[in-house]
């Protein structure tokens, strides 16, 4: 079995498909050579995909999405971090969240954005990545 770091360094080896799905140069759909480009892909995947929204697997996914369309309220934040940690837990084993940071947009209340720091365990090295979304509920 390949190392990730003989993975990452074979540009002959697709890791997997990227997000959002477009065509790519073989013809097919645009593939990620590393495991950390995959990763991204996968945290996005799982954040924006509510639970039983997906065929055959119906806990997979995120209650991100139904709880930004409830009234806010002091325990939104706190709610959304833990669907998002709980969701990585879950499927994203090898990878740790290290911060989810929630924040509401004072001049326009119907913004909320949500940033996630995470490291990928099966990486040489301590790298920190981020994704953020940006979600305007009720648009």
């Amino acid at each position: 079995m390949a190392s990730v770091r003989e993975i990452n360094e074979n540009k002959d080896v697709f890791v997997g498909v990227t997000l959002p799905l477009k065509t790519g140069i073989t013809g097919h759909f645009q593939q990620s050579q590393t495991i950390k480009e995959q990763a991204y892909s996968n945290v996005k995947n799982l954040i924006l995909t509510a639970k039983g929204e997906r065929v055959g697997q119906p806990e997979f996914g995120c209650n991100v999405n139904r709880i930004i369309f409830e009234p806010i309220s002091e325990s939104t934040g706190d709610a959304i971090e833990e669907s998002v940690r709980d969701a990585m837990a879950t499927w994203l084993s090898y990878v740790t969240v290290q911060n989810v940071l929630v924040s509401f947009d004072e001049q326009d209340t119907n913004k909320i954005l949500l940033s996630i720091e995470y490291t990928l365990d099966v990486e040489d090295g301590d790298s920190l990545d981020a994704i953020t979304f940006n979600f305007n509920v009720g648009i």
